[in-house]
């Protein structure tokens, strides 16, 4: 064999290796995010998603959960088990999607709906592929597109498709990402490829967890009544609206507070605030609107009890 034969022989070899090391690690394949809105402020997303599974470690990325709540809905979830060369060993059974109700660790009620499926093998390594559909019933929910993943991340690409004379505002995080656009459909793609895993750090602030991705907003939207984020005061008024009426409390309950005695408004606050620390605790049920819009004040002092919206809308 001749030098130069042998040369490009080696050089092949590296390359191969190279790509072997490069791929030994459980990483995302692709993954396609297409975010329809339509005419009336509802809004479709159809995830497509590939993983390869090479260790352990890596099976988290075949443990699938979707939240839902009153006004999103998971439909349509399908998913593969696949081997190393990418043929069918299992698909996902309905019978194999949990449902279950549930609630972050503090809190007591919270209407939200899970549903979860894990597919994995013994035999390393192998490939998971599923997609489903989410519906919004509110463009308030429409929030963001962060493909960094505890994994490497090799292609992620989303799609948004809007009514010509739909109006939002986005906000890249991790510098500039490029856009195409098509006029015909009206569709604007993001793609990253090559998405480093994301390592996490003690006690990072949250504002740091998110590296790469774009931060979506709405001009216009409907949660229970309409609603505008074009300035700060918008915001405010639809928050305004939602509150209405909530902050009425009976004048038995202000006695019983003791504040009719006092005229000073030091001395006002200063009671009500240390009428909620020790008649009062925190307790959080969220049903519905009650993530975003607090109980009435009346309520929350009949009970003794809310999270904290509720009690600062007590003390107010």
């Amino acid at each position: 064999m001749s030098t130069v034969i042998k040369s490009i022989y080696i050089g092949i070899l590296i390359l191969i290796l190279g790509f072997t090391i490069a791929f030994s690690e459980s990483h995302v394949v692709t993954e396609t995010l297409d975010f329809v809105i339509s005419d009336d402020g509802t809004g479709v997303l159809k995830v497509k998603r590939l993983v390869r599974v090479e260790d352990e470690r890596g099976k988290s990325l075949g443990k699938v959960q979707f939240q839902d709540n009153k006004y999103t809905d998971t439909k349509n979830i399908e998913a593969r088990l696949l081997d190393q060369n990418m043929k069918i060993v299992k698909k996902l059974k309905k019978k194999d999607i949990e449902q279950y109700k549930g609630a972050s660790s503090y809190g007591t009620y919270i209407d939200y709906t899970f549903l979860a499926f894990e597919l994995s093998s013994t035999s390393l390594p192998y490939y998971v592929e599923y997609s489903y559909v989410k519906e919004y019933r509110s463009l308030f929910f429409w929030g963001q597109w962060f493909p960094e993943s505890d994994f490497l991340v090799k292609e992620s690409i989303y799609r948004l498709t809007a009514p010509k004379n739909f109006q939002y505002r986005i906000q890249r995080i991790g510098g500039d990402i490029d856009s195409t656009y098509d006029p015909k459909s009206n569709t604007v793609t993001w793609k990253l490829t090559d998405i480093p895993a994301f390592e996490d750090e003690y006690r990072m602030c949250p504002e740091d967890e998110d590296r790469f991705g774009i931060l979506f907003v709405p001009l216009k939207y409907e949660l229970d009544g309409a609603g505008s984020t074009e300035t700060w005061n918008d915001l405010g008024s639809w928050c305004r609206n939602l509150y209405d009426g909530v902050y009425d409390l009976k004048d038995e309950s202000l006695a019983e507070i003791g504040l009719p005695e006092f005229s000073n408004a030091g001395e006002i606050v200063s009671t009500a605030f240390r009428y909620i620390q020790e008649k009062t605790h925190y307790v959080l049920i969220n049903p519905g609107i009650h993530g975003w819009k607090p109980h009435s004040a009346q309520s929350i002092f009949d009970n003794k009890y809310g999270d904290c919206k509720d009690l600062a809308t007590l003390l107010i």
